[in-house]
């Protein structure tokens, strides 16, 4: 509450610029935590082989309404954030960049969360 009362550029802005970074040590600590549980290799082979036979309508169905459901949440926060960038800033270089981070992140909470789940199930 604190945070966001203050605002945009002297709350969010100000306190995401260490606590992004923050979660993404988190992250790699996890990741490195899931290396060494044991599960690493199946994780790694089960997040990254195609498998054919596993497709379905209804898991295809299921892929696509997380998808645009999580498109729908990212064109409200860029909508809102994106009126406080600059006007020099390049839209084309900040919308690539921000597709390659939440790739990269999305693959390496992969990395983290299958290593400790598979051995489970």
């Amino acid at each position: 509450m604190v945070i966001v009362g203050k605002g945009v550029q002297e709350g969010i802005e100000k306190n995401v610029r260490w606590m992004m970074p923050g979660l993404v040590i988190m992250l790699l600590v996890l990741i490195v935590f899931g290396a060494f549980s044991g599960g690493f290799s199946d994780a790694f082979a089960f997040l990254f082989s195609f498998n054919t036979g596993s497709l379905s309508s209804e898991g295809m169905l299921a892929a696509l309404g997380h998808a645009f459901f999580t498109l729908s949440l990212a064109a409200g926060a860029i909508m809102t954030y994106g009126s406080y960038l600059p006007k020099d800033t390049s839209i084309a270089r900040t919308t690539l960049g921000v597709a390659l981070a939440d790739t990269v992140v999305a693959l390496m909470a992969g990395l983290a969360i299958f290593p400790v789940i598979l051995p489970m199930a």
